[in-house]
């Protein structure tokens, strides 16, 4: 029984690094491309105008939307807000980017989390197990970057709003923050783990 219960979740941790390596790759590709977007904006600079609804600003192909996660920021300047305000643009995209490179970086732990488990379950005796080190510093980092995901956002936007722009927010995020919390939580279970099963090395 216990040999069919591990194949399983050899198989599970297989799927999910894969699906988090994938996951990474996408947004690292979103990266690039807004990297890509912003030279290109700035080029045609002379050309750049905000939509009717202040939230986007684009020229030609090339837009940037004033939203990430649940918050929102408008672009424009003025009493019609029809002028493009150029810090704003520039702080909403350092957000986005910011947001894709931590999400990015939180598939890359969760996809070698799932590995070192899929390799562990796959030779017990020759593979640290989940009690190791670099599974509790893999958690940490992703706690890290998960807490640290809205509170950039939150930063951001509240500049934004200090620049005299209107800002939107919502409470989606706050769930970021609680999985980041408990991802610092379980790599302190994690450690209490290993603590026990170095005493219990020891003893026998």
């Amino acid at each position: 029984m216990k040999r069919v219960v591990g194949s399983k979740w050899t198989r599970v941790n297989g799927v999910a690094s894969v699906i988090a390596k994938v996951a990474e790759i996408i947004l690292w590709l979103g990266v690039a491309w807004g990297v890509v977007g912003i030279v290109l904006l700035c080029v045609n600079r002379s050309a750049i105008v905000v939509d009717s609804d202040a939230n986007r600003a684009y020229a030609d192909s090339i837009s940037v939307s004033g939203s990430f996660l649940d918050m929102s920021v408008y672009l424009g300047r003025g009493r019609m807000r029809d002028m493009v305000y150029y810090p704003l643009v520039a702080l909403v995209v350092a957000a986005q980017l910011a947001v894709l490179v931590c999400f990015a970086l939180v598939f890359h732990a969760i996809a070698g989390i799932c590995l070192r488990l899929k390799e562990w379950e796959c030779s017990r005796d020759r593979v640290e197990g989940p009690f190791g080190e670099s599974i509790m510093r893999s958690f940490r980092f992703v706690g890290s970057c998960l807490v640290a995901i809205p509170v950039v956002s939150w930063v951001i936007v509240t500049i934004c709003a200090l620049l005299g722009a209107s800002v939107s927010v919502g409470l989606g995020s706050v769930v970021f923050v609680m999985l980041g919390l408990l991802c610092w939580s379980l790599a302190h279970v994690f450690e209490s783990g290993a603590s026990m099963q170095h005493e219990m090395d020891g003893l026998v």
